[in-house]
């Protein structure tokens, strides 16, 4: 143990020794009058070829590091360029949704006015303030509910939970909170606040046109359930409701709806929608129809040729009910129709004129 010992110690001693040797420089001049004379130790000359190595191993990798960094810089700078483009063509096309937006609802707006549906306590329209305040309400909330949906899924991490189901945005945030680089402050930007108002103004045309939709849709059953509607593939009048000289003789008489002629077979049609109510020969009438509609309305089709409903059926406005012909007391083929409101005979031309 001794003996290494000292072989260390002589080792030392003599790398020491050599260290302290002297190397002579000599700088001689152009003019040779001046000659300089340097004496470093080996040591010093070692640790100046050190630091000159040290130093342009230094400047070699800062070099590469800049050029590392100027790339990715670069490619930075190219992907800063086509996200604004990419976030300049969103807000290109937000403009223009919100313009087509502006001009339907322009017009839903008149045509609630012309139906009188801003009239009734159904409220669809909302100004831009209470659009806006919405639009801020859901902002908010949901960047709140983001805020504490990341939290949970930290703690989970630091749990080791590893199975957890979370969104591409949801997995950004927990990057950027670790990194320092997104505030835990989180909030959403203008332009999502403008596409989350064209969301709510959407929605908001969505229901205008359901309730136009609905209007319609109550206005055609309303207009269905009424008799207007020629009952005729054909024919002309007649006779007229009211006073007349009966055909078969020179006797006052009241007619009690119209006549319209036309050949045997001629198609008739349901006036309105409605239920069948009677169907067979009723004296002077013939073959005769008898249907029940909404709003008290009954239409009654005589001297018929043939039925092609029977009673308990429900027929369609425009539907074929049955076939012109000459039963009952007629002096030719014809359609007798009539129209009673709430059991009272009605005059049935001006449901007739008015098509």
């Amino acid at each position: 143990m001794q003996k290494k010992h000292h072989l260390t110690r002589n080792v030392i001693q003599k790398l020491r020794k050599k260290g302290h040797e002297k190397l002579t420089f000599m700088i001689v001049p152009h003019s040779e009058k001046h000659i300089i004379h340097l004496q470093l130790s080996k040591f010093t000359v070692a640790f100046i070829i050190f630091i000159i190595l040290a130093v342009f191993s230094a400047s070699l990798l800062s070099m590469k590091l800049q050029n590392n960094i100027r790339g990715e810089v670069n490619q930075l700078y190219a992907n800063s360029k086509v996200y604004l483009n990419e976030k300049n063509q969103y807000l290109s096309k937000l403009d223009e949704l919100m313009e087509n937006q502006y001009e339907i609802k322009e017009k839903l707006y008149n045509y609630f006015e012309k139906a009188e549906l801003e009239k009734t306590e159904l409220k669809v329209f909302f100004s831009d303030d209470v659009i806006y305040r919405q639009a801020e309400e859901q902002i908010l909330k949901e960047s709140k509910d983001l805020i504490e949906r990341v939290i949970l899924i930290e703690q989970k991490h630091k749990n080791n939970e590893t199975n957890l189901q979370i969104t591409s945005i949801e997995e950004d945030l927990l990057s950027g909170w670790e990194n320092n680089q997104i505030n835990r402050n989180f909030s959403y930007n203008e332009d999502v606040l403008a596409y989350r108002k064209l969301s709510i103004e959407m929605k908001q045309t969505i229901q205008a046109l359901k309730t136009i939709q609905n209007f319609l849709d109550e206005r055609i059953n309303v207009q269905n359930g009424l008799p207007y509607y020629w009952p005729v593939a054909g024919g002309r009048f007649t006779s007229f409701y009211g006073p007349r000289i009966s055909p078969f003789g020179y006797t006052n008489e009241f007619h009690l709806g119209v006549d319209l002629a036309d050949a045997v077979g001629t198609p008739i049609f349901a006036s309105a929608n409605g239920v069948v109510i009677k169907r067979g020969y009723g004296g002077g009438y013939g073959l005769r129809l008898v249907l029940q509609h909404e709003y008290g309305y009954q239409t009654l089709y005589a001297h018929l040729n043939k039925a092609k409903v029977k009673v308990g059926d429900k027929v369609k406005k425009g539907q074929v009910i049955g076939y012109m012909g000459k039963t009952g007391q007629v002096t030719g083929p014809h359609l007798h129709y009539e129209v009673k409101m709430q059991n009272k005979q009605i005059n049935p031309l001006p449901y007739l004129s008015n098509l």
